[in-house]
């Protein structure tokens, strides 16, 4: 179920918001975005079951959920927001169908003993990823500001790029062994189309991960992904089309502790998709200001341990050791 505050900032982009059952209901060919917010239960397949008075069980086959969606994506050219919880049941369909745009979830727990804003170092503090091109697109605004608001991905999972897609190198750059620099974005084509994929967040140096019941993950990749979009471009009449796929392993990022205040930029992040996925600019194209510093309030674990050290150590000895020099001058004066 979407939340009341996601519900809220897609409303004041502009966007009228309606709930589906894509069980039953076919998707509005006026509609530009789904989103998918912590699914509990995977999505279905083609078959629907419906029982008559007398208890006999009849099957009709129809368009599963995911055909749907596809339709809508890859045929209408519509644009997708997917936040799953690393806590969910077992969400397979979803996940095979996520893996052909080169999401794969992988469903741990990110936990930053010095980058977050919790204590417990689950609210991780994400770092920007502008090299690659789609990321940059989507939060160059935020993240060219003089002072980067925080990003806070709490209770979250990373997401791997899938194998079917290949590191895009920029040939323009041959200082990679003369293969090209990596550009940071992956991609797949086939002859009728072309999928690519960068991460937007990544989590800093000094993550790690654990399986969601706290066991031990072997070969986790770090800095990992906490944020990816992907895009798929086909040309129609040479003429460009294009649908997204934003995906995020938390439901958490829409939460009201980071919507509700400046100090961070989650809820900038979800205004600049929306303002990229809508065929117009949405909102009105007024770029992220910063109207305030708040240093203080969006202060993570290492900031706060060091300006601990400071206050309670460095200081008090500094100003003893001044108050000595002045009580021996006087003394000897």
């Amino acid at each position: 179920e979407v939340s009341e505050t996601l519900i809220e900032t897609v409303s004041n982009a502009g966007y009228d918001v309606r709930y589906i059952d894509l069980m039953k209901e076919n998707i509005d060919p006026d509609a530009r975005l789904i989103i998918i917010n912590g699914p509990q239960y995977d999505f279905s397949g083609g078959y629907q079951f419906s029982e008559d008075e007398s208890g006999n069980t009849t099957v009709t086959a129809t368009t599963s959920e995911l055909e749907k969606i596809d339709k809508f994506l890859s045929q209408d050219y519509g644009s997708l927001m997917t936040f799953v919880d690393p806590y969910a049941n077992d969400l397979t369909n979803l996940e095979q169908y996520l893996y052909e745009w080169g999401v794969v979830f992988d469903n741990n727990i990110v936990k930053d003993e010095s980058q977050a804003v919790s204590i417990d170092g689950q609210s991780v503090v994400a770092e920007y990823c502008t090299d690659a091109t789609l990321a940059s697109n989507l939060i160059d605004e935020i993240a060219t500001l003089a002072t980067r608001p925080k990003t806070i991905f709490k209770n979250t999972s990373t997401i791997s790029i899938s194998p079917t897609f290949s590191e895009v190198r920029d040939t323009d750059d041959t200082s990679a062994n003369g293969m090209g620099a990596p550009t940071g974005s992956f991609s797949s084509s086939t002859s009728s189309e072309v999928r690519d994929i960068s991460p937007v967040f990544k989590t800093s140096a000094s993550a790690t991960v654990t399986g969601t019941k706290g066991e031990a993950v072997e070969n986790a990749v770090i800095p990992g992904n906490l944020m990816t979009i992907s895009r798929q471009t086909k040309i129609v009449n040479n003429e460009y089309f294009y649908s997204y796929v934003l995906c995020a392993g938390t439901v958490c990022f829409d939460d009201l502790e980071w919507t509700a205040s400046n100090v961070y930029a989650n809820e900038d992040v979800i205004y600049a998709a929306l303002k990229q996925f809508g065929r117009e600019n949405v909102p009105s194209g007024i770029g992220f200001k910063e109207y305030a510093n708040y240093d203080i309030e969006d202060m993570t674990t290492s900031e706060a341990d060091s300006w601990t050290v400071l206050l309670v150590t460095v200081l008090p000895v500094a100003f003893s050791v001044v108050g000595a020099v002045i009580c021996i001058r006087r003394k000897y004066r």
